[in-house]
């Protein structure tokens, strides 16, 4: 039997330093999700909130970030100021940095959750007649 290692993440503040709360406005991941913030750019911004690499770079790829360059001996023991601003920051970049035909499936995506999804067929329909 191995042994299991428990990280817990350091303590999530309000721009005024104020622990974070439910009352206070959305908490959860599920929350930005649901409001259209991309994965990748939730993951950069968690990961941003307890841990940086040892320098300024705040822009990081999910394989860079998790895989290559994340070691629990650079997560912060001091709690981290979720800011918004940042957040919307780091979505508009990864937003730019997809492709046309990634940036389309996820319209899709939206688009399919939402009251206009019989639109998707008529879109789908569309593409292919101009793809001919």
């Amino acid at each position: 039997m191995g042994i299991t290692s428990i990280c817990t993440p350091s303590l999530l503040l309000n721009a005024d330093k104020s622990k974070l709360s439910k009352r206070q406005g959305d908490v959860a991941v599920e929350d930005y999700r649901d409001k259209g913030y991309l994965k990748e750019a939730l993951l950069n911004f968690v990961a941003l909130l307890g841990w940086n690499f040892g320098d300024d770079k705040e822009y990081y790829l999910i394989d860079e970030m998790m895989i290559e360059k994340f070691s629990l001996e650079r997560v912060n023991k001091a709690g981290a100021v979720f800011n918004v601003e940042k957040l919307n920051w780091l979505n508009g970049l990864h937003i730019r940095n997809k492709s046309n035909e990634e940036l389309l499936e996820l319209f899709k995506d939206e688009l399919g959750k939402s009251k206009y999804k019989n639109l998707i067929l008529k879109m789908n329909i569309c593409f292919l007649f101009l793809n001919q």
